[in-house]
């Protein structure tokens, strides 16, 4: 995945956030919040995450994060992760802090997957059953963190389909679970 790949948040994602955003916030005040929406970058499904900050009666939403089904690394813009207290992100590109961070050059940089997957709503799941090799992972009855760590183990064991139409929402990500399911029809059974 390549940076200059990546498009602006469509207005049609935007008015879903702000929906959102004033239902889980409706003071509209204090720290960023998170969101993300899928969309489609040459043919590979991605979750964008985006940030959103209230100051001064005015509402920003930014690009921080996309993370691709089939690519190892994510990138990640004005963003910052500290182990201990969590993540940061920078807003002097939209004109809220004086003095640019050192983090802050509105440049995408390739990061390592895990660090960079903020748990955030996703905006818009039904995103998913436009690609046609999806279509049976039984994304619906998905209940995890992130849709595309679900999708990435649905291509490496499709066996995860079968657990969440049982209702094992537990035991879908258990690798050990998974391919004892792949090679043992009886125990599928029990």
């Amino acid at each position: 995945m390549k940076p200059e790949f990546i498009r602006p948040i469509p207005k049609c994602i935007i008015a879903k956030i702000q929906r959102l955003d004033k239902k889980h916030c409706p003071e509209q005040k204090g720290q960023y919040r998170a969101y993300s929406y899928l969309t489609a970058v040459r043919q590979d499904l991605v979750k964008i995450t985006v940030a959103v900050k209230n100051k001064a009666k005015k509402w920003y939403c930014k690009q921080i994060a996309v993370h691709g089904v089939r690519s190892e690394k994510c990138l990640a813009k004005d963003m910052r992760y500290n182990y201990l207290g969590g993540y940061s992100v920078g807003w002097h590109a939209e004109g809220l802090y004086k003095e640019p961070y050192g983090y802050e050059d509105g440049e995408w940089y390739p990061a390592n997957f895990k660090y960079f997957n903020l748990w955030t709503v996703l905006i818009n799941p039904e995103y998913v059953g436009r690609f046609p090799e999806y279509r049976y992972s039984a994304y619906q009855k998905f209940m995890g963190k992130c849709m595309i760590e679900f999708l990435r183990l649905y291509e490496k064991y499709p066996q995860t389909e079968y657990l969440l139409k049982l209702g094992l929402h537990s035991l879908y990500n258990s690798k050990l679970v998974l391919k004892r399911v792949a090679a043992d029809k009886a125990f599928c059974r029990c």
